[in-house]
């Protein structure tokens, strides 16, 4: 009797996992994040990333910079065939989201350093969460928005 109670409990949990995820919640969480990952009319010419040095950054940037791949690190895009312009796009997308969470960490951390007023600590968690999170966001934006342009033509 227990058994079947649980096989029941279980198929009923499922059914409402199925529902909860396929439903509009869900289709409009995704419509979010798409439209987030979309490039804004601000940032389609690139050059508000030009102007806050993010083409500099992204030369050095560890991961996938120009002058880590010229010293023998494998590059992020792979060639320019349509299917390595794709992959790019999402892999940029879940490493920006990585970066956004880590973001809130960040900033969460230097909330509390400024409440308990210890400043010093607080000024460098903000630099760490600019070189670390806020920098590889619009490196990835600004990349990402050029692949588009040219998985286009």
């Amino acid at each position: 009797m227990w058994l079947k109670m649980t096989e029941k409990e279980s198929e009923l949990e499922t059914e409402l996992r199925k529902k909860n995820t396929s439903g509009s919640s869900r289709n409009s969480w995704n419509s979010f994040w798409d439209s987030y990952f979309q490039p804004q009319h601000f940032e389609k010419s690139g050059e508000i990333y030009k102007a806050l040095g993010v083409k500099l950054f992204s030369k050095y940037w560890i991961n996938g910079g120009s002058y880590w791949v010229a010293k023998g690190q494998s590059p992020m895009v792979k060639g320019r065939k349509k299917e390595d312009l794709e992959s790019y796009i999402v892999k940029t997308r879940h490493l920006e989201g990585i970066h956004l969470a880590f973001l809130q960490v960040y900033s969460a951390i230097t909330a509390i350093c400024l409440v308990s007023e210890t400043y010093t600590a607080a000024a460098i968690s903000v630099g760490a969460n600019v070189a670390v999170n806020l920098y590889p966001i619009m490196s990835m934006r600004y990349n990402r928005n050029r692949t588009i342009k040219l998985s286009k033509r």
